[in-house]
């Protein structure tokens, strides 16, 4: 039996930038004046948060890398991020406008399975656009990781962009 490798640090970057390449190409079809930024989100071993662990394309989102999002549910029942949201439930997170504090669940590819979800959404200190998807990366069974997808215009997102992001998801989950 073959034993898997490892993964170096320069060779998830490379996978990274080539993946995040490929989906930013692909969402900007047909969609001339968007602009797509992505980043990774993984949990703090031991600790009840998400961090950035990369960011597509390099340099021209400016997050604050040490700014970590916590993993709870506020006192009414909301979760205090979309990506927090999407780690907690394993589901889609779909924020049309990030200056609101609502979004949709999205847990298959039926219209039923589409739902508002409140959010305590607490913007992070440069927003890097103003529509989000959310979607887990899982490893193992397990939510590893969050892939962001944001948007330089409001309400960017399609069904189709889901499913890529997914696919996407499911290719990333070696890096994380």
């Amino acid at each position: 039996m073959l034993k898997k490798a490892e993964l170096t640090a320069a060779e998830i970057d490379q996978f990274v930038e080539i993946a995040g390449n490929s989906l930013v190409a692909t969402l900007k079809a047909g969609r001339k004046k968007h602009e797509f930024f992505l980043s990774i989100m993984k949990q703090r071993p031991g600790a009840q948060r998400l961090f950035t662990t990369h960011v597509y394309p390099k340099g021209t989102v400016k997050i604050d890398l040490s700014q970590e999002l916590p993993l709870e549910i506020s006192e009414d029942g909301l979760p205090n991020s979309a990506a927090g949201a999407c780690f907690l439930r394993n589901s889609v997170i779909y924020v049309p406008s990030t200056r609101h504090l609502s979004g949709i669940e999205i847990t298959g590819v039926e219209k039923k399975d589409l739902r508002p979800i409140g959010l305590v959404y607490k913007p992070i200190k440069i927003e890097p656009g103003p529509s989000l998807l959310c979607v887990p990366v899982i490893k193992s069974g397990v939510v590893a990781a969050v892939l962001n997808i944001s948007s330089s215009k409001r309400d960017a997102f399609m069904v189709e962009d889901v499913d890529i992001g997914r696919l996407v998801a499911a290719l990333l989950h070696d890096c994380v």
